[in-house]
């Protein structure tokens, strides 16, 4: 895997027919920054729409997908099979179908629009942005070295700019981000 160029960092998602946001997750109660009054909205598409009142598939169905070891690659075969694979935690497709496989094909879109949004409205275009820039930051006291997107950057300033349409940084990019807090080639840098 090669760090992208500036040019090759531009991240840019196509169009589709838009689906309403209004900041508001099933999940979350309240969003830590402002009222939920003064949240925005944005419009992304979530592809597993289309599954939406899909039912469960017959038993002789179930059956057949339950013998594969692989997801079959047709449509809603691997809606299903993806079900069985999870249904301890999911006895009832349609719990499955709405709590997980539409939920979590959602969030993929839903952040590249916000983050469109984000960008669009903060003005960070330009020469000196760059949107998804692959980095390399290195852990002085362990020698580890990581590899981390950053949403937005600035070539110009070193401002680095993390969007989140959730509220919930990704725990797993913390080893990361404190490797590049102490990294001495990042030190001019600056997160918001």
């Amino acid at each position: 895997m090669s760090i992208a160029s500036p040019a090759e960092a531009i991240h840019e998602c196509p169009e589709q027919q838009p689906h309403q946001h209004d900041g508001y997750m099933r999940d979350r109660k309240f969003d830590a920054s402002r009222a939920k009054s003064q949240w925005d909205t944005y419009e992304y598409v979530n592809p597993a729409k289309e599954w939406d009142g899909l039912g469960p598939p017959s038993a002789a169905k179930e059956a057949e997908l339950s013998k594969l070891t692989k997801a079959p690659r047709t449509q809603p075969d691997r809606v299903w099979w993806r079900w069985l694979q999870q249904k301890d935690n999911y006895p009832r497709f349609e719990d499955y179908r709405d709590a997980k496989f539409i939920t979590n094909s959602g969030n993929d879109p839903r952040g590249k629009a916000f983050e469109r949004k984000v960008i669009k409205d903060h003005g960070l275009v330009g020469p000196d942005w760059i949107c998804q820039k692959e980095v390399e930051f290195k852990d002085p006291e362990t020698g580890e070295t990581y590899r981390r997107k950053l949403d937005a950057y600035n070539t110009r300033t070193k401002q680095i700019l993390e969007i989140k349409s959730n509220g919930s940084p990704d725990r797993r990019e913390i080893p990361k981000d404190l490797a590049w807090a102490k990294d001495p080639n990042w030190k001019d840098s600056r997160s918001v």
